[in-house]
């Protein structure tokens, strides 16, 4: 399924933030409504698109691009 890829920034006290909304990554499966594969509504599926093809999104990738030697703000507070 379609997902995004989203780079982060990790911390030295193991807390980790995205730094973007990140990169939306295509599947590219015909019965996946979020993909330039699916085409327009109807055209592949037929009528039952709505119960046959999946529309929804797979939990973001996160991935750590940035690696600091300080701690979040959150932990610096306390």
């Amino acid at each position: 399924m379609c997902h995004r890829k989203v780079p982060c920034v990790s911390y030295s006290c193991g807390h980790t933030q995205p730094r973007t909304e990140g990169e939306l990554i295509d599947c590219g499966k015909r019965f996946c409504r979020l993909s330039a594969a699916h085409g327009p509504p109807r055209t592949l599926c037929g009528p039952d698109c709505g119960r046959t093809c999946i529309g929804a999104r797979m939990p973001p990738e996160l991935y750590s691009d940035t690696f600091l030697t300080t701690p979040c703000s959150r932990c610096e507070e306390d």
